[in-house]
């Protein structure tokens, strides 16, 4: 199985619009994820965050059709790669990164392991 996590590396400066601090957003990813997606990684490593974390990776019913299919995911399709922080003393809940596809395009988002959504100027 390949790397879990990798991405390419940040711009210096980010061309997203300011974010009011003060403003507080839902997070994208339903509550009950785990009950209502489906596991198609279990926990492994994330090669993308130096070993730090390890992931498991859920996909909703519109991802999961197209997981093992060698196709573009539909309009719809979201992925969530829930993180937890290898630390001393056992592991310890890190977020969550989860991507959706709408209108041909991935949105990225993090969420805190406090369920509180990064500004997208953040992510």
């Amino acid at each position: 199985m390949g790397p879990i996590g990798v991405s390419a590396p940040r711009p210096a400066e980010s061309s997203a619009p300011p974010v009011d601090a003060g403003a507080t957003a839902a997070s994208p990813v339903p509550a009950d994820f785990r009950a209502t997606m489906a596991r198609v990684v279990e926990k492994g490593a994330s090669q993308g965050h130096a070993g730090r974390y390890d992931a498991i990776v859920w996909a909703n019913d519109v991802a999961r059709a197209t997981w093992d299919a060698d196709a573009d995911m539909p309009d719809g399709a979201m992925l969530v790669e829930e993180l937890t922080e290898r630390a001393r003393g056992g592991e310890v809940p890190a977020g969550l990164l989860a991507m959706r596809k709408d209108a041909g395009s991935w949105r990225f988002f993090a969420v805190s392991a406090r369920g509180e959504p990064a500004p997208d100027a953040a992510v």
